[in-house]
């Protein structure tokens, strides 16, 4: 089946590993934007991790300058971290909870 490919569609995940060079003897590539292809500034999987929500997926690299203008994080196809999407999950009701607490719609936890 053939696909219309567009500018700014992302780049397919089996054609963009940027660790295959670890494996099989394939060629080492550069890390590159998955969303806009830019080598500037790669934001690491660490810090996508704790500042986006990727529902326990392994994030792709991204520039900092899509990273901050909250484009959607794309993600690998791969199985999904529930230790990790746990984690996710908390921090976000936590924050929601912290939210709600200063705008006086709940009282706040002992």
């Amino acid at each position: 089946m053939r696909r219309a490919l567009n500018c700014g569609d992302y780049i397919e995940t089996q054609y963009y590993t940027p660790w295959s060079g670890l494996k099989g003897g394939r060629i080492r590539t550069e890390d590159i934007c998955a969303i806009c292809y830019g080598e500037d500034e790669i934001v690491s999987a660490d810090v996508i991790r704790k500042e986006k929500d990727t529902k326990g997926r392994n994030p792709l690299p991204i520039c900092r300058f899509c990273f901050d203008n909250n484009t959607e994080v794309p993600v690998t196809g791969g199985r999904v971290n529930m230790m990790e999407k746990s984690v996710q999950q908390a921090a976000k009701k936590n924050k929601l909870h912290i939210d709600a607490v200063r705008r006086g719609r709940k009282k706040a936890r002992k």
